[in-house]
C-alpha cells in the first residue's frame, strides 16, 4: 500500500523511500491501520477483500491476527481498519499488502498506518 509521505514520524521509524516501519529496538509494538477502500465493481456487486500485516517480508500468522477482512454489496468507498500487537527485534521492518488488483486504497490523504514501541 502507499503510505508515501507520513503525517508524523517521530524518531524516523518509518521509512517513506520503501513505504515500511522498521523497528529501532527489541520490543513489543502496537500497529494501527486504517483506510478507505473504492472497489470500483459496480452497485450489487458481492465484495470481499483482505490485507496481510507482513513482518519482513513475511504474512503474519493467523493466529496473531495477521489478515484482516472486508465485505460489502454496492458501490463507492468503503472503510477499513484493524491493529496488531507485534514483537520486534531492531531492523524488523513491518508493512501492509492487499490481496486484490481491482480496488483503489487511499493511504495518503484518509489512510493512516501508525506503528509504536510499547515496551
Amino acid at each position: 500500500l502507499n503510505f508515501e509521505t507520513p503525517h508524523l514520524n517521530d524518531g524516523n521509524d518509518f521509512d517513506a523511500s520503501n513505504e515500511r516501519f522498521v523497528a529501532p529496538v527489541d520490543g513489543a509494538y502496537y500497529f494501527h491501520f486504517h483506510t478507505n477502500v473504492d472497489t470500483n465493481v459496480g452497485s450489487g456487486t458481492r465484495v470481499e477483500i483482505h490485507f496481510n500485516w507482513r513482518v519482513n517480508g513475511s504474512s503474519v500468522s493467523t493466529s496473531k491476527g495477521g489478515r484482516f477482512y472486508g465485505e460489502w454489496t454496492g458501490y463507492g468507498w468503503e472503510h477499513m481498519s484493524a491493529c496488531i500487537m507485534l514483537d520486534l527485534s531492531d531492523g524488523d521492518y513491518v508493512d501492509i499488502v492487499t490481496g486484490r488488483s481491482n480496488m483503489r486504497v487511499d493511504g495518503g490523504h484518509y489512510g493512516q498506518f501508525t506503528g509504536w514501541l510499547v515496551g
